[in-house]
């Protein structure tokens, strides 16, 4: 696809992304950000764009999984407790527990933690994870999950053999 037929087709989609962002987000600014990276991928998935049967359900449903994995990124950042704000907890026993997950990641199969990673730390989405690391969606998916699920486990074990002690 050429520039004038992406500025014909995807551009031409802009206002009516931003109104069904800012519907979504509720913020402006935020409508804005979703709408620059749904035209960004867009544009790197130019060449295949002339195949896809419906571009505007495309960016359309861009924009709906960009709220969504700012969503749950934000969600996560929320839910996981911050040692610097919480006082009344053992700084020490924090980091001790930081440590061991850090080291239980570095352990893991490259592929496996490098999408755990960029999926959980970094809060990429899948469709750049695919993009990067060159895996298929459920590769992906099944990657982190194995991945989550090996932390968890040795993490379990290891605590349960320093309580033994």
């Amino acid at each position: 696809m050429e520039i004038t037929e992406f500025n014909q087709y995807i551009v031409s989609l802009r206002q009516e992304l931003l109104v069904t962002a800012l519907k979504i987000s509720g913020d402006k600014d935020i409508s804005e950000d979703y709408v620059q990276e749904v035209l960004l991928k867009m544009w790197t998935m130019r060449d295949k764009l002339k195949q896809h049967p419906n571009c505007k359900a495309l960016a359309f449903t861009m924009i709906r999984n960009i709220h969504i994995d700012n969503w749950r990124h934000k969600r996560h950042e929320v839910s996981v407790p911050d040692i610097r704000d919480n006082a009344t907890e053992n700084v020490a026993e924090e980091n001790d527990k930081i440590k061991i997950i850090s080291s239980i990641i570095d352990s893991l199969p490259p592929l496996q933690a490098r999408a755990f990673k960029m999926k959980e730390i970094d809060g990429y989405d899948y469709e750049e994870m695919q993009m990067i690391l060159g895996c298929s969606a459920e590769s992906l998916r099944q990657n982190i999950s194995r991945a989550r699920k090996r932390i968890r486990e040795e993490f379990f074990r290891i605590q349960t053999n320093r309580d033994f002690l």
